[in-house]
């Protein structure tokens, strides 16, 4: 699909000319929230270890109880400052009872950071790990949220899709998706029966489907499904990547599920290792051990 006339724009994050160097690369940073502490403490630690690394955020998962959203929100500001990475947010219980489980944040150290802009917030964020292009989308939800389950599954992709172009990427450039459904397991199907017919009008630059996580959630948006998604984007070929299988499954698609089990590609002279989401299945394509 062509890259639709919406407003776009690109900040660059606050960035000294000392971060930028010939040594690029990601950190990916995770805190959780300890018993009887406040949420803002443990963003705190993670501001420090982003300050001692000298990185810059490209984007964050929060994991909280979506109710207590306006108090983390000022907490992460406090912390972090006003964000301009993209931020996405699901339902997550800490073990005792904090409003906040944790954070993981992705950074970037050496380089910077292009925030991208779509429909008035920000939605990705762009960054360059040697001669590779890569684009982090997070938060990304349907346009209609009291649609059918399936509808707003096509038109997050949709959604998803429109900030890449915003980005100057291509869906095919996807190397790795977040699924956060709501109530995942009472429309999984028709959640890959859409995801499925989606992916077939795709050519994939890795010539493979998407490494995938789907996981169980509530999000802020009260939508069916909240989408994050890694798209790379080498200055030659497909990067050297190569999809792996699982010696002891089947392959995802072969009951129905659109998604890859690994994807080794090259970044930055580096050999890396995607692993989704992956459940106990049987070679058959059964799901086994349940329950334990």
């Amino acid at each position: 699909m062509s890259t639709p006339p919406l407003p776009v724009s690109i900040i660059t994050a606050a960035c000294s000319k000392e971060n930028i160097s010939n040594t690029v690369r990601e950190l990916t940073l995770s805190e959780t929230v300890r018993p009887g502490e406040e949420p803002v403490l443990a963003l705190r630690r993670l501001a420090i270890r982003l300050r001692e690394q000298n990185a810059s955020l490209i984007g964050v998962m929060i994991f909280g109880n979506v109710a207590a959203r306006l108090s983390i929100e000022t907490a992460m500001c406090d912390a972090l400052g006003a964000p301009i990475w993209p931020v996405l947010w699901v339902e997550g219980a800490s073990c005792h009872g904090a409003a906040l489980a944790g954070v993981q944040a992705f950074a970037l150290v050496g380089g910077r950071v292009e925030p991208v802009m779509l429909e008035g917030r920000v939605v990705a964020a762009c960054y360059t790990v040697g001669d590779t292009a890569l684009c982090w989308v997070g938060g990304v939800v349907a346009e209609d949220t009291a649609a059918t389950r399936g509808l707003q599954t096509e038109q997050a992709f949709n959604q998803l899709e429109k900030a890449l172009n915003a980005a100057g990427f291509v869906f095919g450039d996807l190397m790795r998706t977040w699924c956060y459904n709501h109530d995942l397991l009472a429309w999984y199907g028709e959640f890959n029966r859409v995801r499925s017919a989606r992916y077939r009008k795709v050519a994939f630059r890795t010539g493979s489907l998407p490494v995938s996580t789907g996981i169980s959630a509530t999000n802020l948006a009260g939508a069916a499904i909240v989408l994050a998604g890694l798209a790379m984007r080498p200055a030659r070929g497909d990067g050297g990547a190569r999809e792996i299988g699982s010696p002891l499954q089947c392959p995802a698609p072969a009951y129905g599920s659109a998604f890859s089990r690994a994807m080794e590609f090259e970044l930055g002279g580096k050999r890396r290792v995607l692993v989704s989401g992956t459940a106990s299945i049987e070679p058959g394509g059964a799901t086994v051990w349940t329950d334990d």
